[in-house]
């Protein structure tokens, strides 16, 4: 899954026209409208400050598993607030986020893990078996439990404008896939967020 079916489930509110990034634009909401609806989805929601608060706890999470800058995440997981969670997680610990669709089929899975460079695994219980071994591979329940404990407190060194952002996969048609990275700047300024969604979405 591409990163904006993930972002165009987060609602966007009018923004100034500022190069904020786009971790930094979900802050500033969380500040300016904390009890906002950030994500909606039939099971749950979450307002700005819960979104901000778990992407914070999993950016810490991320690094007492030794994420270092620009370390690569994938991330397998259908649409919902999880994704979005992981997503900005890996942002604030300023990894790389790699995104991989569940609906692929698991030798292509492995393969983007392998060329990839992939450091770590965030999924969903039902999908760690797909997660070759040796892998450190963490599931993401709706819940959240696995960040119970985890600092809310912002990160000291959050990623600089310049670092990468996601590394995504091309689809292989002519040859095998490659791996396409974009940095913070190039695609998650405030611009784009407010020109991702008009209004509310639901995951």
């Amino acid at each position: 899954m591409t990163p904006d079916a993930a972002l165009c489930c987060v609602s966007s509110e009018k923004m100034e026209s500022t190069a904020r990034l786009f971790h930094e634009s979900v802050a500033a909401l969380a500040q300016e409208r904390p009890d906002a609806i950030a994500i909606a989805s039939e099971k749950q929601t979450l307002t700005y400050r819960e979104l901000d608060r778990a992407a914070t706890r999993l950016a810490h999470f991320l690094r007492k598993q030794g994420v270092t800058p620009e370390a690569r995440v994938a991330v397998c997981l259908g649409q919902s607030h999880e994704l979005v969670v992981a997503f900005l997680g890996i942002l604030k610990s300023r990894g790389t986020y790699l995104p991989m669709d569940p609906a692929l089929p698991d030798k292509r899975l492995r393969f983007m893990l392998e060329d990839g460079g992939a450091v770590a695994v965030l999924t969903d219980a039902s999908s760690t078996h797909r997660i070759p071994p040796g892998l450190s591979t963490f599931a993401l329940e709706p819940d959240l439990k696995l960040l119970t404990g985890e600092s809310d407190q912002t990160l000291q060194c959050e990623p600089g404008r310049d670092s990468v952002a996601y590394a995504i996969y091309t689809s292989g048609s002519t040859g095998l896939p490659k791996a396409v990275l974009m940095d913070l700047v190039c695609e998650w300024s405030a611009e784009w967020w407010a020109a991702a969604s008009s209004k509310p979405r639901t995951a």
